[in-house]
């Protein structure tokens, strides 16, 4: 018997696992850096489980015949076999669709959420702005045209009942997917652009350049889930058989969208691995709530501010940007490395005042 249920089911174990552990290792940097959620962390849970709903749905198809010929499963290539194949298949497609817009979408929100606390003040802040609210447009516009796939929509997964599908499958998946692949390459380029700014060794800037631009997996996936949603035959009478290579990029696409998102995070998680002394940010008061106005640094409590470098709004996020190396003012080419030594300093200054 010929069969593509090994595929998927390797498919979806693979990258969910990958997504599963990512995202616990995410949780557990957090709490080794004492550090709180902020509403970045909560959009990924719920992207997490829109993930997670998604490849369920996914693998539930297995057991109705998804990777199967009709002939193995009991059925022959007639209309009321195939009546009986569509039912099933576009019914869970259009579930599929639903949850698709969620999990994607909020994976996206989720790595903007990073870019908007990292480099809130720098140059790339407005295109950060853009692209997020093109992403929450994209997930509008799906959740108003697939109700408007058919009408009824019933019609949609009954073949037989009155009504119309003024949209077809095929140009709703292709139409979708070409702003998802450009907005997830524009993710993936933004922080390229402060990156290669840093003052470093080239092989540690290729470091923290992978750790933002892991969402090159998702591009391939995306494309290649895009050329499958072009092949994609749905009036073909072996149905479960043809679509399933369009099903196993889309489970790959969405799995790893939430794999590339956590990647970000988990510096401190390599920091135990590699044996470099990670930073707790649960202490009482930052470091640079000491220092003085006059240094050009804010008085209040959380807050680091220059007037040449932007903003940080709090100690746990300075801490971030010192950890990925990141440039976080306007257009700084002073590295958080230095302002951590300047501030230091500044600390050190103030205790043998105070003594």
């Amino acid at each position: 018997m010929e069969t593509r249920q090994p595929d998927m089911i390797a498919a979806g174990a693979i990258t969910y696992s990958a997504a599963l552990i990512a995202f616990l290792l995410r949780l557990l940097a957090r709490r080794i850096k004492g550090v709180p959620w902020n509403w970045g962390d909560y959009v990924a849970l719920v992207a997490f489980l829109f993930t997670t709903a998604f490849t369920i749905s996914n693998l539930y198809k297995l057991h109705v015949g998804l990777g199967l010929h009709l002939t193995d499963m009991g059925l022959k290539y007639d209309k009321a076999s195939f009546d009986i194949a569509a039912y099933d298949y576009f019914r869970l497609l259009w579930i599929d669709m639903w949850l698709y817009t969620a999990a994607i979408g909020l994976s996206k929100l989720t790595a903007l959420a990073l870019y908007v606390r990292i480099f809130g003040q720098s140059s790339i802040r407005i295109p950060i702005w853009v692209l997020t609210g093109c992403v929450l447009l994209w997930m509008m516009a799906r959740v108003i045209v697939i109700p408007l796939i058919c009408s009824p929509i019933a019609k949609f997964w009954h073949s037989d009942m009155d009504g119309t599908c003024p949209v077809k499958t095929n140009n709703f998946f292709f139409g979708t997917t070409i702003p998802h692949l450009l907005m997830e390459v524009a993710i993936v380029v933004l922080p390229c652009i402060k990156i290669r700014q840093l003052n470093l060794p080239r092989a540690q800037k290729i470091a923290v350049g992978g750790m933002f631009t892991s969402g090159t997996l998702v591009c391939i996936a995306s494309l290649v889930q895009l050329i499958q949603a072009f092949q994609l035959d749905t009036s073909s009478l072996d149905i479960w058989w043809t679509s399933t290579p369009q099903t196993i990029a889309s489970l790959i696409e969405v799995n790893l969208g939430h794999f590339s998102t956590s990647l970000p995070n988990l510096r401190p998680i390599l920091d135990i691995v590699i044996g470099r002394k990670t930073v707790s940010s649960s202490r009482p008061t930052p470091y640079y709530a000491h220092t003085t106005q006059k240094s050009g640094r804010s008085k209040r409590p959380g807050v680091f501010s220059h007037p040449s470098r932007g903003r940080v709004s709090n100690d746990s996020e300075l801490e971030l940007a010192q950890y990925e190396g990141l440039v976080l003012g306007r257009e700084a080419k002073t590295m958080p490395g230095e302002i951590w030594k300047s501030t230091t300093t500044d600390v050190s200054s103030s205790k043998r005042d105070s003594t």
